[in-house]
C-alpha cells in the first residue's frame, strides 16, 4: 500500500528476555514499539513507542506502549460497534460480538 511501511518485527535474544523491535511508517509517520519480554515469572511486558520526527530523525515522544495498546484496543471496539451497531432493545452483546435477539 503507498504511504505504509510495516518490515518485520526484529528479535534479539539475551539469556534473561527476547526484546522485540517493531517499526512502522505510515503518511509520513515513522514509529517503532520497543518491547521486552522476559524469560522468567513478571508482571508485565515493558513497552515503549518512540514517534520519530520525519525531517530531523529526533524523538518526537516516548509513550507508554501498554497505555498505546490499551487505547488502541478501546478504539478497535468502538469501531466495531459503530460499523456493527449498538447493543439495545433488538440486540444483546455476547463476548464482544453484537448478536440478534
Amino acid at each position: 500500500m503507498p504511504g505504509i511501511q510495516l518490515p518485520l518485527r526484529h528479535v534479539l535474544q539475551s539469556p534473561e528476555q527476547s526484546m522485540l523491535f517493531m517499526p512502522g511508517r505510515v503518511n509520513s509517520k515513522t514509529a517503532i514499539k520497543i518491547v521486552s519480554v522476559p524469560k522468567a515469572g513478571s508482571e508485565g511486558l515493558p513497552g515503549t513507542t518512540l514517534v520519530m520526527d520525519e525531517k530531523s530523525g529526533r524523538v518526537r515522544a516516548v509513550i507508554n506502549a501498554r497505555k498505546l495498546t490499551a487505547l488502541r484496543n478501546a478504539a478497535g471496539e468502538f469501531c466495531g460497534v459503530d460499523r456493527v451497531g449498538v447493543c439495545g432493545a433488538s440486540t444483546a452483546c455476547e463476548g464482544g460480538m453484537v448478536v440478534e435477539r
